[in-house]
């Protein structure tokens, strides 16, 4: 059994800190469970964080072998692994550009077959996608922000349903 459970969840521990400040930092929660935390303690969060990116670091460089058909040495977690191998073959001059396909919006082209029309198409639907996110991601931290300033609140559930719907409409 792990030196936390026996004692509180890492979640509990960082909501008992958010809740013993008025203004919290996420910096300052971090040095705050950090001077709380006995050193066994410390050794244990640090061996799971660091098991955690190594496994995501594994199936990253798993994944860039499996699209290039190589093994190669994965520089960090690639964003976009479908990417980062493009730039890394383009690097190399290994790039196959019979390989690539555009999303034009309305279908899925050889880069190779694009025309401009294509490319303005595809680049206009990746913006789309991109401010889609950008909204996503301000609704995200605005129900955040939201259940800090809740002293009753751990989760989006335990907000009221309609300042939620409000937030996700905005």
């Amino acid at each position: 059994m792990s030196v936390l459970a026996e004692q509180q969840t890492v979640i509990d521990l960082i909501a008992d800190a958010v809740e013993s400040t008025s203004k919290p930092r996420s910096e300052d929660i971090a040095a705050d469970l950090v001077y709380r935390l006995d050193p066994d303690q410390l050794q244990e969060l640090a061996k799971d964080a660091l098991n955690r990116e190594v496994r995501s670091y594994l199936r990253a460089l798993k994944s860039i072998s499996a699209d290039t058909g190589r093994a190669k040495e994965a520089r960090g977690v690639p964003r976009s692994t479908r990417w980062d191998g493009v730039r890394r073959d383009a690097e190399s001059g290994e790039l196959d550009l019979a390989r690539l396909t555009v999303e034009t919006g309305e279908d899925s082209k050889p880069l190779l077959d694009c025309m401009y029309g294509d490319l303005a198409d595809a680049s206009e639907n990746h913006l789309r996608f991109a401010m889609a996110n950008e909204v996503f991601a301000d609704q995200y931290r605005k129900l955040a922000d939201r259940l800090l300033e809740d002293d009753n609140a751990r989760t989006v559930r335990d907000l009221p349903q309609r300042e939620v719907r409000r937030i996700l409409s905005a």
